[in-house]
């Protein structure tokens, strides 16, 4: 039997079947056609240099009254907001200490224990603290006052986290009589496994509603509600942009 030469024409044609679209394309994957013919994509362009932290879980693009646009994105750890090229970090603060928090550090060691009555805080969580000082040695205020992922959480009143130096023999201070601190969000996991039954905490989370401003070109009121897992869904009225994120069945509550 001779060999048979098949013409098929360029396109991707679904308005039917794959069976009737005889001669032609009915379905395709990173493919655009040139000249008639099929071609694979060339690769991938990064659309912005900067990174964000975590895994990506929903993307939502809106666009202010003066037109200029926005993408907002949620990940397991943070929000933001992409200004251009810039990932804007606009992840609520769910509670703040004032002079409130010290710290004790060990010789050789870069890892600070915080103290803090009932702070709130689950591995991962993001805390940012100002108003320290010194503890004596290579641990000075500037080490201490930023933003630190808490990498344990000994008890309900203690946490700790990697500095960005390690202690020496004179760091023998506990950062002043007490420093402030801005605790983000609880982080979220990666997955969701939901307890059963109506005892269990799968039923009994607790809905949160915290309230952001953050200026970009104009302020714009963030209304987020939290439950362990990040599951996002959004609604945006003018300049009010309301974030809702929920374990299990989805609810979001507009804010005005």
């Amino acid at each position: 039997m001779p060999l048979q030469k098949f013409i098929f024409q360029p396109g991707i044609n679904k308005e039917g079947t794959a069976y009737s679209n005889r001669g032609g394309w009915f379905d395709s994957n990173l493919v655009r056609f040139r000249k008639g013919l099929p071609e694979k994509i060339g690769g991938w362009v990064k659309s912005s240099s900067n990174s964000f932290k975590a895994t990506g879980r929903a993307l939502h693009a809106w666009v202010d009254l003066s037109g200029t646009k926005y993408l907002g994105l949620g990940t397991t750890w943070k929000y933001y907001a992409l200004d251009g090229q810039v990932f804007n970090d606009i992840t609520p603060i769910r509670a703040t200490t004032t002079n409130g928090i010290v710290f004790a550090a060990t010789n050789g060691s870069a890892v600070i224990t915080a103290t803090d009555s009932d702070h709130g805080c689950v591995v991962d969580d993001f805390v940012t603290i100002s108003g320290a000082v010194s503890l004596g040695g290579l641990i000075t205020a500037a080490v201490l006052n930023q933003e630190y992922q808490v990498t344990a959480v000994p008890s309900v009143n203690t946490f700790t986290f990697t500095a960005t130096a390690t202690a020496n023999s004179s760091d023998t201070g506990n950062g002043g009589s007490g420093a402030d601190a801005a605790y983000q969000i609880n982080v979220g996991l990666d997955v969701y496994v939901p307890s059963t039954g109506w005892g269990s905490d799968y039923w009994e989370r607790v809905l949160l509603v915290v309230y952001l401003v953050w200026g970009l070109q104009t302020n714009y009121v963030f209304g987020l509600m939290i439950i362990l897992v990040k599951i996002y869904l959004y609604a945006l009225v003018a300049q009010v942009f309301s974030i809702g994120m929920k374990a299990g069945a989805l609810a979001l509550e507009p804010l005005v």
